[in-house]
């Protein structure tokens, strides 16, 4: 059985006794070091893991700051080792965000969503229906995305050491699903992705033993990019 920390415990007892409406803290945090900051607002049914599954944060020196505002916000954070930093924002409502990084080293996170019904995966594998199966390996990786429109959903898989990943996308409908592995080289594989429109697919996949990279910006709707990059 995981030992509770008291820092978290601290947290959800806060949050749970000041809040009027059901949101929800579900947080079990082994390590040292770790700095949590939770804030939920205006809203009801937001929650952070589960009554099943907690959100779980391992690991030495890792920094969560996750804040939500709405109603009926969802995220689930398997943090496992490392020096990680994650930061979520939701401001809409029904937004789902899972961040499943696990075993990466010098990881840094950044996701802020701001309309409804949008998804977002990042970590190491991410399933046909849009779950993760497993965590980021051993890599240090830095992934940052925005999205301001409505059921977008974004999936990034990432199995491959200095991987980065920067992705915007503002319209609604969006599918951006992006994969990148393979050992890469020295600076690793790199996309900066910026989208517009809606009702978008677009899909890129990086892999192989040298770097790959590949820039992409978009305007309009009902676009379809698919970039296939490797050895």
């Amino acid at each position: 059985m995981r030992k509770w920390n008291v820092l978290s415990f601290a947290i959800i007892v806060a949050l749970i006794s000041s809040l009027a409406y059901a949101s929800d803290v579900y947080i079990e945090q082994i390590g040292d070091t770790a700095t949590i900051t939770v804030t939920q607002d205006s809203g009801t049914g937001n929650t952070v893991g589960s009554s099943t599954e907690s959100a779980y944060i391992n690991g030495s020196a890792n920094t969560v700051d996750i804040t939500q505002s709405g109603s009926s916000n969802t995220s689930t954070l398997n943090i496992d080792g490392g020096s990680s930093t994650v930061t979520t924002s939701d401001v809409g409502s029904s937004n789902t965000t899972t961040i499943n990084i696990d075993g990466a080293t010098g990881t840094t996170t950044t996701a802020t969503t701001t309309g409804d019904s949008n998804e977002l995966n990042v970590c190491k594998t991410v399933d046909a229906l849009g779950g993760c199966t497993d965590g980021i390996a051993v890599n240090d990786t830095v992934q940052t995305v925005v999205v301001t429109g409505d059921s977008n959903r974004i999936d990034i898989g990432v199995d491959s050491t200095n991987a980065t990943n920067t992705t915007t996308v503002t319209g609604d409908s969006n599918v951006v699903s992006s994969t990148q592995t393979g050992v890469a080289g020295v600076a690793g594989h790199s996309i900066t992705l910026t989208h517009v429109g809606s009702m978008g697919s677009i899909e890129i996949d990086q892999s192989g033993a040298n770097d790959q990279l590949a820039n992409i910006q978009t305007a309009g709707d009902s676009i379809t990019v698919n970039i296939t990059q490797g050895d």
